[in-house]
């Protein structure tokens, strides 16, 4: 956002610091950003977000023709979709499209210069904008996807990571924030700078190029969800925090 937004955002989370007996936050990266704040350490605490379950829609996964490639993102400026388009410019695929699911009406003078990118760009035949889906609708786009991408300019740690792991798809992502705790470079997916078109480029040519690659680290990315815990877990630990700091 504008340096007006950023220094309203700082005065806002300190005024809720001095006025908090625990801080509890979803990622090591925020925990860091709270420390920073000169909060006391022992007063933060990281639950990491569970997972969702959505093995049931695997067997659904669609098969695509003549070496088509679908990517998949989230649509929000945020998200730096921008760059990821000019990414896509820089691949020069046709083969390749990309798919960007969220609703427009959040922000829609950033929509209308979006769109007006991807036409001038000549990529108005690759580029699609979806809307605002869920449940079975989300599902079906997933189930198409081959890539999920997300060149987040800022990511407090992507609960939507988790969702497209649970759909066994390999992840490119930036390397910001609370990302790198879910995305581990060549494990499950691939880093790549913030805002950096080339860069970003350069991380799904890796993927676009080896099916074999894509189903490897999506399989891998599948088992990795193993490491997080479920939603009985993070309620329980987030009562067990209250409890101490209650007595």
């Amino acid at each position: 956002g504008t340096v007006f937004r950023r220094v309203q955002a700082k005065l806002v989370l300190r005024l809720f610091l001095i006025t908090s007996d625990i801080v509890i936050w979803n990622s090591e990266y925020l925990k860091r950003e709270i420390v920073s704040e000169k909060y006391p350490v022992n007063r933060v605490y990281t639950i990491p977000p569970a997972y969702q379950n959505l093995t049931k829609y695997i067997n659904g996964k669609q098969n695509k023709k003549d070496g088509q490639i679908v990517l998949l993102g989230n649509y929000s400026e945020i998200k730096g979709q921008k760059h990821l388009v000019e990414a896509l410019k820089i691949i020069n695929n046709p083969k390749v499209s990309l798919y960007l699911v969220g609703s427009p009406d959040r922000d829609f003078p950033y929509y209308l210069n979006m769109k007006d990118q991807v036409i001038k760009d000549n990529l108005d035949k690759q580029v699609f904008f979806t809307g605002w889906l869920t449940g079975d609708d989300l599902a079906q786009m997933y189930l198409q996807a081959d890539i999920f991408v997300l060149p987040s300019l800022y990511e407090a740690f992507g609960m939507v990571l988790l969702e497209a792991m649970s759909y066994k798809l390999p992840i490119v992502a930036s390397n910001i924030g609370g990302i790198p705790e879910v995305v581990r470079d060549g494990e499950n997916g691939f880093l790549c700078l913030p805002s950096n078109p080339n860069s970003i480029a350069s991380a799904l040519q890796k993927l676009i190029k080896s099916k074999e690659a894509r189903v490897k680290i999506g399989e891998r990315g599948n088992e990795m969800l193993k490491t997080f815990p479920d939603w009985e877990s993070v309620c329980s630990k987030f009562h067990e925090i209250i409890d101490g700091t209650i007595e």
